[in-house]
């Protein structure tokens, strides 16, 4: 697209040209009274040419980025729903060509709450109110129905994780930062010595300051898991995987 977007330019400017000494020749065997009429005449024949040159630098990366862009947001969104206790609930996907802006959203009648790298959990309640555990509870019914029937198709998008590990725990931090609003951590952990099915906890770091603010989904009290998310932070900034800027920690 962007050889096309050149080739174009090129042969529109091999026309202009043309168009310019033809118009020059013109003017120098005119009749033209006075070198001052003569001079305006040309300086208006250059200023054009500067003006064509100009526009067709500037359609030239305006068109390319157009369809840069466009190759870029391919998108396809998805719809599926669930009944879960009487209510219906609805699981959209936004599946970018490269992952990089895929996202899951749980929809109800009075909240939207949003699964960034569709891995199961929810990360944020983007719209109304309710119990971030609640609307997790709903997400894996909904899952876990929809899984049963072959309905979904798992997917790996582009997140910063930092990963670390001890004999009793393996621990996630995930990074998130959807446009203007603040940046948070998603802190995961999965116990260890189970192979099948392991307690999954997880929790969200709402502005990615190091202090926890709620819990998704698991046993562990949030003092509990703020003590794990501590020591887990340290080690990741001591490997220089996290990085600490005005106070908030994300991932590299």
């Amino acid at each position: 697209m962007r050889d096309e977007n050149l080739n174009d330019c090129i042969e529109g400017m091999k026309w202009f040209d043309k168009f310019f000494i033809l118009n020059l020749y013109e003017i120098i065997n005119s009749k033209v009274t006075g070198e001052d009429e003569m001079r305006n005449k040309f300086w208006l024949l250059l200023g054009i040419k500067d003006a064509f040159l100009f526009l067709t630098v500037i359609l030239f990366y305006a068109s390319t980025f157009q369809s840069c862009a466009s190759e870029k947001s391919v998108q396809s969104t998805e719809y599926l729903s669930y009944e879960y206790n009487g209510e219906k609930y609805r699981i959209r996907s936004i599946l970018s060509g490269d992952n990089e802006l895929s996202f899951n959203e749980l929809v109800g009648k009075k909240f939207v709450a949003k699964d960034y790298d569709q891995d199961g959990f929810i990360d944020e309640i983007t719209l109304g109110e309710i119990n971030i555990r609640e609307a997790q509870e709903i997400y894996e019914y909904t899952l876990t129905m929809l899984t049963l029937q072959n309905k979904l198709n798992k997917v790996s998008p582009k997140i910063k994780v930092y990963q670390y590990a001890n004999t009793k725990y393996n621990y996630e931090i995930k990074s998130f930062h959807s446009g203007s609003a603040e940046p948070f951590n998603q802190f995961k952990i999965i116990m260890n010595g189970r192979k099948l099915n392991p307690e999954i906890v997880v929790s969200i770091d709402k502005g990615a300051d190091g202090i926890l603010d709620e819990v998704v989904t698991g046993t562990m009290s949030l003092e509990e898991i703020q003590t794990l998310y501590a020591e887990v932070i340290q080690e990741g900034l001591k490997k220089n995987e996290l990085t600490e800027i005005d106070n908030i920690i994300i991932v590299k």
